[in-house]
């Protein structure tokens, strides 16, 4: 009985967010990746010379917020930053009064480019360079090329040989990343290559909060999760949100938390798409979700 009563709660607040025609907001607070100042208030969407224009970073912007305002964010260029919603200042009021991340398209971004300087040539098609990256799982680091994830060849912790790696794919042996090109290329060459790699653990985090919307917004290339919903986050909606390119999951729901997500895509996330752990609530609805894309985990 106790699992029904759940699921019904978890469709109703879906069904209100989704349906809401005057969902009621507190303040905007803008914030533009490319023209922005974090040393400005966030209230005006341009810059009004009186350091009232949009902040730069999602991160500061956050920081200014109070319960049941709304981040807007600029589409223009990524946003290169981990956020986490977490304490009473990021939450709505309550369903009808959400704190909300507005995307309005934009993407947040958790690669980087692999500097070109740090490659050695080690034999035949073959570089390396040494892991000395700063934050680095190794688990769920990955590395791409034109935006996909390129194919990794798992290695034993204690191997003294290096396997056998296909064009374009990749290992790590002995706290070296070894890269094989594709014929007589270079990944220290801006022509042959731009690589990037996973360079920061996790999207966003949802820790004890509660009354959270995201509107139409893209998180790729972490190395962990896309959205992470932990340890107590109620009442989160994600709304026309693409999760894609991260190590562990798309979307991680545990720790007594409910997540409903609509018109979403969890998709081409290396390990799995929907990772849901002890204790999770959630619904999906009209998303886009691979067979067996789904898993379940005690932990």
């Amino acid at each position: 009985m106790k699992s029904t009563i759940n699921k019904i709660t978890v469709i109703v607040f879906f069904l209100s967010f989704i349906l809401c025609a005057s969902i009621i907001f507190g303040r905007d607070i803008f914030v533009n990746s490319t023209v922005g100042d974090d040393n400005n208030s966030g209230l005006n969407e341009r810059d009004n010379g009186l350091k009232g224009g949009p902040v730069r970073t999602i991160k500061r912007g956050i920081k200014l917020a109070k319960q049941g305002d709304r981040i807007v964010l600029d589409p223009t260029e990524p946003y290169k930053e981990s956020i986490t919603l977490s304490g009473k200042d990021v939450c709505g009021r309550s369903l009808d009064s959400a704190f909300v991340i507005e995307g309005r398209g934009a993407v947040l971004e958790g690669t980087e480019p692999i500097p070109f300087d740090v490659w050695q040539f080690y034999k035949d098609n073959i570089f390396r360079f040494q892991l000395t990256l700063p934050d680095v799982n190794l688990t769920y680091f990955h590395i791409m090329k034109d935006g996909k994830t390129l194919k990794r060849i798992n290695v034993a912790i204690d191997a003294a040989k290096l396997p056998e790696l296909e064009p374009e794919s990749w290992c790590i042996l002995r706290g070296y990343v070894y890269f094989r090109t594709n014929g007589k290329k270079s990944p220290m060459f801006a022509e042959d290559y731009n690589l990037t790699y996973s360079a920061r653990k996790a999207g966003i985090s949802i820790i004890q909060a509660t009354n959270i919307k995201i509107n139409d917004l893209t998180i790729r290339g972490y190395q962990l999760d896309g959205v992470a919903a932990v340890n107590g986050a109620t009442n989160i909606i994600l709304d026309n949100i693409t999760c894609i390119q991260n190590g562990r999951s798309g979307l991680t729901i545990g720790g007594a938390s409910s997540v409903a997500a609509g018109y979403s895509r969890f998709a081409d996330n290396k390990t799995t798409q929907v990772l849901l752990l002890k204790y999770a609530r959630y619904i999906f609805h009209q998303c886009n979700i691979p067979k067996n894309g789904i898993t379940k985990s005690n932990e």
